[in-house]
């Protein structure tokens, strides 16, 4: 008997405050913007009407938001660090431009070598890497029809590396408040699509 379609969608967090914009934000608990609310609102109404299961956060704000409203239609909210931010270490708060100055090695490394790159003082790729897929793994290992993942940029960006078996200069961050819709089948997953925006 084959293995039914379950349905994954995997959200980027909204816009967050203008003091964390353009900043490497990590797990510095930032609050969202008013637009930042308002891509939170149209994402968790359209989830909403999708019928999930369950959606997945952070335990961060920006992408508990919401999870936050979901779970005001009666729909099940839980957190899972495995798919937190990255945790940056020296570089949370900085902007590009200062992480440029201050560390030119490292910065070269991020967009030429990123996954043999670590965060001064922060995580490896390596590492964010291997826990983004042991909590992707768990969430295969449930039963569901349909979920929502609501992660960060460099967690999803991890996930989609590993699925779509391409580099980070392939991939690129996903679009801030997005969704990818991932199918699975058993052992088969596919990209239905990518980078969507209802706002």
């Amino acid at each position: 008997m084959p293995n039914p379609t379950r349905i994954i969608y995997l959200f980027r967090h909204g816009e967050v405050d203008h003091r964390y914009k353009k900043r490497f934000r990590g797990v510095i608990d930032c609050e969202l913007s008013p637009e930042g609310e308002r891509m939170s609102q149209v994402n968790a109404e359209f989830l909403i009407r999708e019928k999930i299961d369950r959606v997945i956060t952070t335990g961060l704000r920006r992408a508990d938001r919401v999870g936050q409203l979901v779970a005001k239609a009666g729909i099940p909210h839980e957190l899972h660090q495995g798919f937190r931010e990255a945790q940056f270490g020296k570089w949370e708060g900085m902007s590009w431009e200062e992480v440029r100055v201050q560390y030119p090695e490292e910065a070269r490394r991020y967009h030429e070598e990123f996954r043999t790159l670590r965060f001064p003082n922060g995580e490896s790729v390596h590492e964010i890497e291997a826990r983004v897929l042991a909590a992707w793994k768990s969430i295969l290992a449930t039963e569901f029809s349909k979920i929502a993942i609501v992660g960060h940029s460099t967690t999803n960006y991890c996930l989609m590396s590993h699925l779509r078996g391409k580099i980070f200069a392939e991939i690129g961050l996903q679009t801030i408040g997005s969704f990818h819709e991932i199918a699975n089948e058993g052992d088969t997953t596919r990209i239905l699509r990518e980078n969507v925006t209802l706002y």
